[in-house]
């Protein structure tokens, strides 16, 4: 991604530039299969109020992190993933939930970025076991 698209990337095209790599691995590997997007309410307004009150309602909770992976590795039940562009910051109740997820058994982590490829790196290095609960923490 060049320079100068990356500086203006916002979260949610951060997000899908990442999935679009993962349904091209996905065809290939089902280890990519297992990676998912959790919807978050973003925006602001009243249409945001309203989706927040209807995502909750369906069981949603504030915080959730962006991405999931179902794929044990390394001593993890799986992964968790809050995406950030560099500008962006983390809520409480995001910071709340990687506490939760790393108390049970599960990498949690905070990726800042502005170019989809860290984020692509990340989880490569996370799915070749890189990561192992015997070298380091939980909480990346």
């Amino acid at each position: 991604m060049s320079k100068n698209l990356s500086n203006k990337i916002s979260e949610s095209e951060l997000q899908k530039a990442f999935f679009k790599y993962v349904n091209i691995m996905a065809i290939q590997n089902p280890d990519w299969q297992m990676i998912s997007g959790n919807p978050h309410q973003g925006g602001g307004g009243f249409q945001a109020i309203t989706r927040g009150r209807r995502m909750q309602a369906e069981g949603q909770r504030k915080g959730y992190p962006d991405i999931t992976i179902n794929v044990p590795r390394g001593g993890y039940h799986g992964a968790y993933i809050e995406l950030k562009i560099l500008k962006g910051r983390t809520s409480p109740e995001q910071k709340d939930w990687l506490v939760k997820l790393v108390n049970y058994g599960y990498l949690a982590t905070v990726i800042a970025t502005n170019d989809p490829q860290e984020v692509i790196d990340w989880v490569t290095s996370y799915l070749k076991g890189e990561f192992n609960t015997q070298q380091q923490g939980s909480l990346q």
